[in-house]
Protein backbone atom coordinates (compact mmCIF):
# COMPACT_ATOMS: atom_id res chain seq x y z
CA UNK A 1 0.00 0.00 0.00
CA UNK A 2 1.40 3.22 -0.89
CA UNK A 3 0.75 4.97 2.38
CA UNK A 4 2.01 1.62 4.52
CA UNK A 5 4.47 2.48 7.39
CA UNK A 6 7.93 0.93 6.77
CA UNK A 7 9.58 -0.02 9.72
CA UNK A 8 12.97 1.12 9.63
CA UNK A 9 15.91 2.07 11.79
CA UNK A 10 16.06 5.87 12.48
CA UNK A 11 19.59 5.45 13.12
CA UNK A 12 19.94 3.15 9.31
CA UNK A 13 18.60 6.25 7.97
CA UNK A 14 20.61 9.20 9.44
CA UNK A 15 23.60 6.78 8.68
CA UNK A 16 22.25 6.31 5.00
CA UNK A 17 21.83 10.19 4.80
CA UNK A 18 25.30 11.16 6.11
CA UNK A 19 27.18 8.54 4.44
CA UNK A 20 25.91 9.57 0.85
CA UNK A 21 27.31 13.08 1.92
CA UNK A 22 23.82 14.93 2.50
CA UNK A 23 23.04 17.28 4.92
CA UNK A 24 19.37 16.95 6.55
CA UNK A 25 18.22 19.86 4.69
CA UNK A 26 19.88 19.22 1.34
CA UNK A 27 18.72 15.73 1.53
CA UNK A 28 15.25 17.10 1.80
CA UNK A 29 15.07 19.53 -1.15
CA UNK A 30 15.96 16.11 -2.69
CA UNK A 31 13.24 13.65 -1.61
CA UNK A 32 10.87 16.83 -1.37
CA UNK A 33 9.98 16.73 2.00
CA UNK A 34 10.38 20.10 4.50
CA UNK A 35 13.61 20.02 6.83
CA UNK A 36 10.99 19.13 9.91
CA UNK A 37 9.93 16.54 8.40
CA UNK A 38 12.56 14.55 7.40
CA UNK A 39 13.97 15.52 11.03
CA UNK A 40 10.86 13.93 12.09
CA UNK A 41 11.46 10.66 10.34
CA UNK A 42 15.08 10.60 11.50
CA UNK A 43 13.89 10.87 15.01
CA UNK A 44 10.84 7.98 14.61
CA UNK A 45 8.42 9.63 12.90
CA UNK A 46 6.17 7.12 10.54
CA UNK A 47 8.05 6.76 6.99
CA UNK A 48 5.96 5.81 4.24
CA UNK A 49 6.44 3.82 0.94
CA UNK A 50 7.45 6.63 -1.77
CA UNK A 51 9.57 8.73 0.70
CA UNK A 52 11.21 4.97 1.35
CA UNK A 53 11.72 4.27 -2.28
CA UNK A 54 13.23 8.14 -2.94
CA UNK A 55 15.25 7.28 -0.04
CA UNK A 56 16.70 3.70 -1.87
CA UNK A 57 17.53 6.09 -4.91
CA UNK A 58 18.55 9.50 -3.63
CA UNK A 59 21.18 7.56 -1.07
CA UNK A 60 22.15 4.66 -2.99
CA UNK A 61 21.62 2.38 -0.51
CA UNK A 62 19.50 -1.08 -1.18
CA UNK A 63 16.04 -1.70 0.48
CA UNK A 64 17.38 -4.61 2.56
CA UNK A 65 20.29 -2.20 3.78
CA UNK A 66 18.16 0.75 4.57
CA UNK A 67 15.74 -2.29 6.86
CA UNK A 68 18.44 -3.19 8.49
CA UNK A 69 17.80 -3.29 12.45
CA UNK A 70 21.72 -1.16 13.33
CA UNK A 71 23.83 0.83 10.30
CA UNK A 72 26.34 -1.50 9.22
CA UNK A 73 30.08 -1.06 9.03
CA UNK A 74 30.94 1.33 6.25
CA UNK A 75 33.88 0.89 4.11
CA UNK A 76 36.34 3.41 4.05
CA UNK A 77 36.79 5.58 1.58
CA UNK A 78 40.12 5.51 -0.72
CA UNK A 79 43.17 7.85 0.42
CA UNK A 80 42.14 11.22 -0.28
CA UNK A 81 45.02 12.63 -2.95
CA UNK A 82 43.41 15.64 -4.24
CA UNK A 83 45.83 18.48 -3.61
CA UNK A 84 44.90 20.47 -0.14
CA UNK A 85 43.29 23.99 -2.28
CA UNK A 86 40.84 22.05 -3.93
CA UNK A 87 40.18 18.98 -1.03
CA UNK A 88 36.55 20.30 0.15
CA UNK A 89 34.52 17.51 1.40
CA UNK A 90 33.01 15.08 -1.68
CA UNK A 91 30.00 15.56 -3.13
CA UNK A 92 26.83 13.52 -2.79
CA UNK A 93 27.38 12.39 -6.56
CA UNK A 94 31.07 11.83 -6.20
CA UNK A 95 30.27 9.60 -2.98
CA UNK A 96 27.93 7.73 -4.55
CA UNK A 97 29.81 6.91 -7.71
CA UNK A 98 32.71 5.70 -4.93
CA UNK A 99 30.45 3.29 -3.05
CA UNK A 100 28.85 1.70 -5.93
CA UNK A 101 32.27 1.00 -7.46
CA UNK A 102 33.20 -0.76 -4.20
CA UNK A 103 29.49 -2.91 -4.31
CA UNK A 104 30.97 -3.86 -8.12
CA UNK A 105 34.45 -4.38 -6.18
CA UNK A 106 33.04 -6.75 -3.65
CA UNK A 107 30.86 -9.04 -5.56
CA UNK A 108 33.41 -9.07 -8.62
CA UNK A 109 35.79 -10.52 -5.48
CA UNK A 110 33.36 -13.33 -4.52
CA UNK A 111 32.67 -14.32 -7.80
CA UNK A 112 36.68 -14.70 -8.38
CA UNK A 113 37.12 -16.52 -5.16
CA UNK A 114 34.18 -19.07 -6.57
CA UNK A 115 34.54 -19.38 -9.86
CA UNK A 116 38.52 -18.28 -10.77
CA UNK A 117 37.78 -18.91 -14.20
CA UNK A 118 35.40 -16.12 -14.94
CA UNK A 119 37.70 -13.28 -13.62
CA UNK A 120 41.41 -12.16 -15.14
CA UNK A 121 44.23 -12.74 -12.82
CA UNK A 122 46.23 -9.75 -12.50
CA UNK A 123 50.03 -10.38 -13.91
CA UNK A 124 53.52 -9.79 -12.19
CA UNK A 125 53.31 -5.63 -12.25
CA UNK A 126 57.35 -5.78 -11.20
CA UNK A 127 59.03 -3.26 -9.14
CA UNK A 128 58.16 0.47 -9.10
CA UNK A 129 61.13 2.70 -9.81
CA UNK A 130 61.96 6.10 -8.62
CA UNK A 131 62.13 7.33 -12.09
CA UNK A 132 57.97 6.82 -13.64
CA UNK A 133 59.06 6.83 -17.12
CA UNK A 134 61.71 3.70 -16.56
CA UNK A 135 58.81 1.90 -14.91
CA UNK A 136 56.01 3.40 -17.35
CA UNK A 137 57.92 2.09 -20.31
CA UNK A 138 58.69 -1.42 -18.78
CA UNK A 139 55.18 -1.92 -18.00
CA UNK A 140 54.07 -0.72 -21.38
CA UNK A 141 56.34 -3.43 -23.22
CA UNK A 142 54.69 -5.95 -20.56
CA UNK A 143 51.13 -5.19 -21.72
CA UNK A 144 52.44 -5.66 -24.95
CA UNK A 145 50.57 -2.89 -27.15
CA UNK A 146 52.42 -0.54 -29.42
CA UNK A 147 52.10 3.18 -30.46
CA UNK A 148 51.41 1.74 -33.93
CA UNK A 149 48.37 0.11 -32.40
CA UNK A 150 46.93 2.62 -30.32
CA UNK A 151 47.16 4.95 -32.84
CA UNK A 152 44.84 3.32 -35.28
CA UNK A 153 41.83 3.30 -32.89
CA UNK A 154 39.39 5.50 -33.26
CA UNK A 155 39.41 8.39 -31.16
CA UNK A 156 35.29 7.55 -29.59
CA UNK A 157 36.78 4.54 -28.59
CA UNK A 158 40.39 4.51 -27.25
CA UNK A 159 39.60 5.12 -23.44
CA UNK A 160 37.17 1.63 -23.85
CA UNK A 161 40.07 0.44 -25.68
CA UNK A 162 42.46 0.77 -22.99
CA UNK A 163 39.96 -0.20 -20.59
CA UNK A 164 39.49 -3.67 -22.35
CA UNK A 165 43.53 -3.92 -22.13
CA UNK A 166 43.50 -3.63 -18.59
CA UNK A 167 40.96 -5.91 -17.82
CA UNK A 168 42.98 -8.84 -19.92
CA UNK A 169 45.43 -7.83 -17.20
CA UNK A 170 42.97 -8.39 -14.33
CA UNK A 171 42.06 -4.17 -13.88
CA UNK A 172 38.21 -3.54 -14.33
CA UNK A 173 37.74 -0.12 -15.81
CA UNK A 174 34.20 1.94 -14.80
CA UNK A 175 32.96 5.19 -16.19
CA UNK A 176 31.31 7.45 -13.67
CA UNK A 177 29.77 10.60 -13.46
CA UNK A 178 31.01 12.79 -10.51
CA UNK A 179 31.56 16.58 -10.00
CA UNK A 180 34.30 17.52 -11.81
CA UNK A 181 35.61 19.61 -9.13
CA UNK A 182 35.47 16.64 -6.80
CA UNK A 183 37.98 14.35 -8.61
CA UNK A 184 38.98 13.10 -12.13
CA UNK A 185 39.26 9.44 -11.04
CA UNK A 186 39.51 7.25 -8.20
CA UNK A 187 41.56 3.66 -7.91
CA UNK A 188 40.50 0.65 -5.37
CA UNK A 189 43.06 -1.79 -4.82
CA UNK A 190 43.23 -3.69 -1.58
CA UNK A 191 44.76 -6.29 -0.28
CA UNK A 192 42.87 -9.61 -2.26
CA UNK A 193 40.04 -7.03 -3.75
CA UNK A 194 40.30 -7.11 -8.02
CA UNK A 195 41.37 -3.39 -8.81
CA UNK A 196 38.73 -1.48 -10.23
CA UNK A 197 39.77 2.35 -11.36
CA UNK A 198 36.80 5.22 -12.13
CA UNK A 199 37.15 6.99 -14.19
CA UNK A 200 35.03 10.21 -14.42
CA UNK A 201 32.53 10.73 -16.92
CA UNK A 202 32.78 14.31 -17.34
CA UNK A 203 36.28 14.00 -18.85
CA UNK A 204 36.50 14.08 -22.33
CA UNK A 205 37.84 11.14 -24.73
CA UNK A 206 41.58 11.69 -24.52
CA UNK A 207 41.39 12.99 -20.85
CA UNK A 208 40.04 9.76 -20.28
CA UNK A 209 42.43 7.77 -21.31
CA UNK A 210 45.17 10.10 -19.18
CA UNK A 211 42.70 9.58 -15.84
CA UNK A 212 42.76 5.57 -16.44
CA UNK A 213 46.63 5.76 -16.57
CA UNK A 214 47.09 7.98 -13.51
CA UNK A 215 45.04 5.17 -12.19
CA UNK A 216 46.30 2.81 -12.75
CA UNK A 217 50.13 3.81 -11.37
CA UNK A 218 48.36 4.36 -8.25
CA UNK A 219 47.15 0.19 -8.74
CA UNK A 220 50.92 -0.03 -9.71
CA UNK A 221 51.71 1.27 -6.60
CA UNK A 222 50.02 -0.56 -4.79
CA UNK A 223 47.51 2.75 -3.85
CA UNK A 224 44.21 3.48 -3.41
CA UNK A 225 43.53 6.99 -4.46
CA UNK A 226 40.95 9.96 -5.13
CA UNK A 227 42.56 11.97 -7.50
CA UNK A 228 42.14 15.46 -8.75
CA UNK A 229 45.29 17.67 -9.36
CA UNK A 230 49.02 17.49 -7.83
CA UNK A 231 50.50 19.98 -5.38
CA UNK A 232 54.76 19.31 -5.32
CA UNK A 233 54.71 20.48 -1.73
CA UNK A 234 53.73 17.14 -0.07
CA UNK A 235 54.05 13.65 -0.10
CA UNK A 236 50.41 13.08 -1.69
CA UNK A 237 51.39 15.72 -4.38
CA UNK A 238 55.12 13.73 -4.85
CA UNK A 239 53.17 10.61 -5.59
CA UNK A 240 50.51 12.50 -7.77
CA UNK A 241 53.55 13.79 -9.92
CA UNK A 242 55.09 10.70 -10.15
CA UNK A 243 51.63 8.80 -11.11
CA UNK A 244 51.10 11.78 -13.89
CA UNK A 245 54.52 11.06 -15.12
CA UNK A 246 53.86 7.73 -15.75
CA UNK A 247 51.02 7.93 -17.11
CA UNK A 248 52.18 10.39 -19.75
CA UNK A 249 55.10 8.35 -20.74
CA UNK A 250 52.89 4.89 -20.87
CA UNK A 251 50.54 6.40 -23.24
CA UNK A 252 53.17 8.95 -25.17
CA UNK A 253 56.63 7.45 -24.97
CA UNK A 254 58.77 10.29 -25.30
CA UNK A 255 60.67 8.43 -28.30
CA UNK A 256 57.41 8.31 -30.22
CA UNK A 257 55.68 11.45 -29.41
CA UNK A 258 59.53 13.46 -31.17
CA UNK A 259 59.77 11.12 -34.09
CA UNK A 260 55.61 11.58 -35.11
CA UNK A 261 56.80 15.58 -34.09
CA UNK A 262 59.16 15.50 -36.69
CA UNK A 263 57.58 13.80 -39.25
CA UNK A 264 54.17 16.08 -39.40
CA UNK A 265 56.10 19.37 -38.10
CA UNK A 266 60.01 19.23 -39.68
CA UNK A 267 60.05 23.13 -39.36
CA UNK A 268 58.43 24.17 -35.91
CA UNK A 269 60.74 24.79 -33.38
CA UNK A 270 60.13 25.17 -29.34
CA UNK A 271 58.92 28.94 -29.54
CA UNK A 272 56.50 28.10 -32.40
CA UNK A 273 54.44 25.67 -31.18
CA UNK A 274 50.65 26.81 -31.51
CA UNK A 275 47.23 24.62 -30.42
CA UNK A 276 46.77 23.46 -33.81
CA UNK A 277 50.10 22.14 -33.45
CA UNK A 278 49.53 20.63 -30.25
CA UNK A 279 45.93 19.34 -30.99
CA UNK A 280 47.34 17.26 -34.55
CA UNK A 281 49.98 15.53 -31.92
CA UNK A 282 47.27 14.74 -29.21
CA UNK A 283 44.58 13.74 -32.17
CA UNK A 284 47.56 11.07 -32.91
CA UNK A 285 48.15 9.04 -29.56
CA UNK A 286 44.59 9.77 -28.32
CA UNK A 287 45.25 12.09 -25.67
CA UNK A 288 44.15 15.13 -24.24
CA UNK A 289 45.05 18.47 -25.98
CA UNK A 290 46.71 19.55 -22.20
CA UNK A 291 48.11 16.18 -21.53
CA UNK A 292 50.20 16.51 -25.01
CA UNK A 293 51.05 19.79 -24.03
CA UNK A 294 52.36 18.74 -20.96
CA UNK A 295 54.43 16.19 -22.31
CA UNK A 296 56.21 18.16 -25.46
CA UNK A 297 57.21 20.53 -22.23
CA UNK A 298 58.50 17.39 -20.57
CA UNK A 299 60.64 16.44 -23.09
CA UNK A 300 61.76 19.72 -24.27
CA UNK A 301 59.89 19.95 -28.08
CA UNK A 302 57.37 22.62 -26.96
CA UNK A 303 57.19 25.83 -24.79
CA UNK A 304 53.34 26.04 -25.27
CA UNK A 305 52.33 24.55 -22.23
CA UNK A 306 53.71 26.72 -19.42
CA UNK A 307 52.12 29.74 -20.83
CA UNK A 308 48.49 28.31 -21.73
CA UNK A 309 47.99 25.57 -18.96
CA UNK A 310 45.25 27.05 -17.19
CA UNK A 311 43.22 27.79 -20.76
CA UNK A 312 44.38 24.00 -21.80
CA UNK A 313 42.90 22.19 -18.51
CA UNK A 314 39.61 23.40 -19.52
CA UNK A 315 40.28 21.39 -22.72
CA UNK A 316 39.86 18.21 -20.63
CA UNK A 317 36.32 18.54 -19.62
CA UNK A 318 33.48 16.93 -22.23
CA UNK A 319 31.46 19.16 -23.84
CA UNK A 320 27.82 19.18 -23.08
CA UNK A 321 25.75 17.78 -25.34
CA UNK A 322 22.34 20.04 -26.47
CA UNK A 323 19.56 17.68 -25.87
CA UNK A 324 17.07 17.55 -29.36
CA UNK A 325 13.55 17.36 -27.80
CA UNK A 326 12.97 14.78 -31.16
CA UNK A 327 14.87 11.88 -29.74
CA UNK A 328 12.22 10.96 -27.51
CA UNK A 329 13.97 11.02 -23.96
CA UNK A 330 17.40 10.07 -23.17
CA UNK A 331 19.40 6.32 -23.04
CA UNK A 332 17.60 3.48 -21.21
CA UNK A 333 18.96 2.27 -17.78
CA UNK A 334 20.53 -0.81 -20.09
CA UNK A 335 22.40 1.98 -22.30
CA UNK A 336 23.35 3.52 -19.02
CA UNK A 337 24.89 0.21 -17.27
CA UNK A 338 26.86 -0.47 -20.77
CA UNK A 339 28.47 2.66 -20.92
CA UNK A 340 29.25 2.74 -17.10
CA UNK A 341 30.72 -1.24 -16.86
CA UNK A 342 31.79 -2.01 -20.42
CA UNK A 343 30.77 -4.35 -22.48
CA UNK A 344 33.17 -6.71 -21.18
CA UNK A 345 32.32 -6.82 -17.83
CA UNK A 346 28.66 -6.47 -18.94
CA UNK A 347 29.15 -10.08 -20.39
CA UNK A 348 31.05 -11.54 -17.55
CA UNK A 349 28.44 -10.74 -15.20
CA UNK A 350 25.88 -11.85 -17.84
CA UNK A 351 27.52 -15.20 -18.38
CA UNK A 352 27.69 -15.98 -14.71
CA UNK A 353 24.26 -16.02 -14.37
CA UNK A 354 24.38 -18.61 -17.44
CA UNK A 355 26.53 -20.55 -15.72
CA UNK A 356 24.79 -21.01 -12.81
CA UNK A 357 27.40 -18.61 -10.10
CA UNK A 358 25.25 -15.24 -10.07
CA UNK A 359 21.36 -14.91 -9.51
CA UNK A 360 19.86 -12.36 -12.09
CA UNK A 361 18.46 -10.69 -9.22
CA UNK A 362 21.71 -9.98 -7.75
CA UNK A 363 23.43 -9.01 -10.52
CA UNK A 364 20.45 -6.32 -11.59
CA UNK A 365 20.70 -5.44 -8.08
CA UNK A 366 24.81 -4.85 -8.71
CA UNK A 367 23.89 -2.86 -11.90
CA UNK A 368 20.85 -0.94 -10.52
CA UNK A 369 18.96 -2.26 -13.22
CA UNK A 370 15.84 -4.31 -12.99
CA UNK A 371 15.89 -7.87 -13.87
CA UNK A 372 13.78 -7.67 -17.19
CA UNK A 373 16.31 -4.92 -18.11
CA UNK A 374 19.27 -7.40 -18.28
CA UNK A 375 18.16 -8.94 -21.57
CA UNK A 376 18.41 -5.80 -23.62
CA UNK A 377 21.44 -5.58 -21.34
CA UNK A 378 22.53 -8.85 -23.12
CA UNK A 379 22.17 -7.75 -26.73
CA UNK A 380 23.70 -4.22 -26.28
CA UNK A 381 26.80 -5.93 -25.08
CA UNK A 382 27.05 -8.50 -27.82
CA UNK A 383 26.28 -5.55 -30.58
CA UNK A 384 28.76 -3.09 -29.15
CA UNK A 385 32.29 -2.60 -30.33
CA UNK A 386 35.29 -4.72 -29.45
Amino acid sequence: MPNQSIPASPDVLRWARERSGYSITAAAGELRLKRSQLSAIESGDPLTNAVFREMQRIYGVSEAVLLFPFPPPDEPLPRDFRSKGSAKALSPPTLRAIREAQQVQHFLTNLRDEEPALIPAGGDRGPVSKDAETTARRERLRIGISVDEQSTWPRSQAFRRWANVLQNHGVFVMLKKMDWADCRGVCLGGDGEVPIIVVNSEDNEGARCFTLFHEYAHYFRGQTATCLEESRSSESGRVETWCNRFAAAFLMPSTDVQRKAIQVFPHVGPSTYQLYHVQRLASAFRVSVHAMARRLDEIGLAAFYKANSGQLAAFDRRKRQKSSKRTGGGPTAAQSRLVEVGARTSMLLLRAIREGVADPYEIAAILQLRPQNLAELDMRSRAAPA
